[in-house]
């Protein structure tokens, strides 16, 4: 299942969403305490992003897409992965990686509730 997870604004916890063909959108399906992906993709909407700028209010305009994992992949490599919109246009790895403006997805992430996002990329 094709799954979007980001940092809920209002509670400090994860929300994860799903497309929903009935109401022809996505919504809130779970708050899990962590979600492990796989091809994944790091979204930030522009707009949104403006949006806090202008106004220095927090909104959900980034999150991380994938198909939801039920096991915990064995990887070697992992980063870390960060955004925040004061700083950076985009999702960013460790070593200063853009992560966003990609042509290809991660091969895997895992998402906390404390907020750390750490990923397999599969290529750099």
């Amino acid at each position: 299942m094709r799954v979007r997870v980001y940092r809920n604004l209002h509670t400090g916890t994860l929300s994860m969403q799903a497309y929903v063909p009935a109401k022809k959108g996505w919504r809130v399906v779970g708050h899990p305490d962590r979600v492990h992906l796989t091809n994944v993709k790091f979204v930030v909407r522009e707009a949104g992003r403006q949006r806090v700028l202008k106004e220095k209010r927090k909104n959900v305009h980034a999150w991380i897409e994938g198909d939801l994992d039920e096991f915990t992949m064995e990887i070697s490599y992992r980063s870390v992965a960060k955004y925040n919109p004061y700083k950076y246009s985009s999702w960013v790895s460790g070593e200063g990686h853009d992560l966003t403006n990609v042509d290809f997805n991660w091969s895997f992430a895992s998402v906390n509730a404390n907020g750390a996002v750490t990923f397999a990329p599969t290529k750099w």
